[in-house]
């Protein structure tokens, strides 16, 4: 029933088993936001260009990332650039734009992170952009609310 994948190797004991924990807690602790910080600062700027283009423009340059994430041959700018691209078209189509909260949200689901948003902060918002990439890399996703209320929103 439940399949779980192994590498084959033996686990560490001992003292490699220690350093392996201390390690893996260190790693844990390293504060990651200042990296997603940098990315959402160049994300603002790559979007500040989106901005100035027509529809027609955008939905080529959709086209074009869609095609490099399905073949699977993305880079972070190109990540980078997506995400600036969906914060526009939520614009251009609902009129609001993730905040850099948000954003920085987005890229901390998109590295496999878990990302805690409080009520109100717009994680439905949030997550248009991994969402975006993972359709566009043929991977299924489900975003799922057990808010009545956001449900109902969100279907329309």
């Amino acid at each position: 029933m439940l399949d779980q994948r192994s590498s084959g190797e033996p686990l560490p004991r001992g003292l490699d088993a220690a350093w392996n924990a201390g390690v893996g807690l260190l790693d844990r602790l390293v504060p990651r936001y200042r990296g997603l910080t940098r990315r959402v600062e160049r994300i603002l700027v790559l979007e500040k260009c989106f901005s100035e283009i027509a529809d027609s423009k955008i939905r080529q340059e959709a086209g074009k990332l869609r095609e490099v994430f399905r073949r699977h041959r993305d880079t972070p700018s190109e990540l980078e650039r997506s995400f600036a691209l969906v914060r526009e078209v939520a614009f251009r189509q609902i009129g609001e734009k993730p905040f850099p909260v948000q954003i920085a949200g987005a890229l901390a689901l998109e590295h496999g992170y878990i990302a805690e948003m409080a009520t109100g902060e717009g994680k439905t918002l949030a997550c248009t952009m991994p969402v975006t990439v993972a359709g566009w890399r043929g991977q299924g996703c489900h975003v799922i609310t057990v808010n009545d209320y956001l449900a109902k929103r969100d279907a329309e």
